[in-house]
């Protein structure tokens, strides 16, 4: 698992943090799977995070493999369900907004499962992966996923302008709490814009027109039925462990 770090790198100023820069080092690490933002909370055993991070790669794999695109979420949590993670409730939901930021959209979704510090650390996140420079390989790594989730959609607008080009795309968030259950979060949404970091702060998000824009997964990992097969993912997953796993506390100065 490498680490993305630039040694060239800083944030325009100025810049304020949502949250106490030194709380926030006290509650969380940070990881990128195969370009999905994936957060920790509390103090857990480096054990325990590979155990979350290797299974969640291989949903994420098997995903891009067979070109789910907008509708991976079935493949990925199916996949979580065969590595032993067992779901506590789960929520398909039909947002209506336009011209929304992602942490907005997030807000609608997760309801009272953040919270008020945990929003606020999730911000923070967000804005400072939206101010990567593009050359970073986390950068591209977000851009990748958001790209190999997009499809273009053209929409009607009117008379004079009959059609008008957009791009749908997907984000999949996993917040790992202290107490060890996860809230896996994917949102659908379309803009105007050209994929990039942007849609991450950015209030151009667009609901799309489908029965369900919003899945939210609650779970947990039995680690002691995952320890019989431990070995046998991470030698499937080989060097994907190095290249797909980014992990990005440091790059983000958190």
């Amino acid at each position: 698992m490498k680490s993305a770090t630039h040694s060239r790198f800083q944030f325009p100023a100025p810049y304020q943090p949502h949250f106490g820069e030194a709380i926030i080092k006290q509650l969380i690490d940070i990881y990128l799977v195969s370009g999905n933002i994936t957060v920790f909370f509390g103090q857990h055993t480096e054990a325990f995070k590979k155990d979350i991070l290797h299974t969640s790669l291989c949903g994420h794999l098997l995903s891009q493999k067979l070109n789910d695109g907008l509708t991976s979420w079935s493949t990925y949590t199916g996949t979580l369900k065969k590595l032993d993670w067992i779901g506590s409730s789960s929520e398909l939901k039909f947002l209506k907004f336009e011209n929304s930021s992602l942490l907005n959209i997030i807000d609608l979704c997760t309801g009272k499962t953040l919270k008020t510090n945990e929003r606020a650390i999730l911000d923070t996140i967000l804005i400072k992966l939206a101010r990567l420079p593009s050359d970073v390989p986390a950068a591209k790594s977000i851009t990748n996923r958001l790209e190999l989730n997009a499809s273009d959609v053209s929409y009607t607008t009117g008379s004079r302008s009959p059609f008008k080009q957009s791009y749908a795309t997907s984000v999949t968030l996993t917040i790992v709490f202290d107490n060890k259950k996860v809230a896996t979060l994917q949102v659908s949404f379309k803009t105007d814009d050209l994929i990039g970091l942007d849609i991450l702060t950015n209030p151009t998000l667009k609901a799309l027109d489908e029965v369900y824009n919003s899945r939210l997964l609650i779970s947990t990992i039995n680690e002691h039925r995952y320890n019989t097969r431990r070995a046998q993912i991470a030698k499937k997953l080989g060097d994907k462990m190095l290249t797909e796993l980014l992990h990005i506390t440091d790059l983000l100065q958190i």
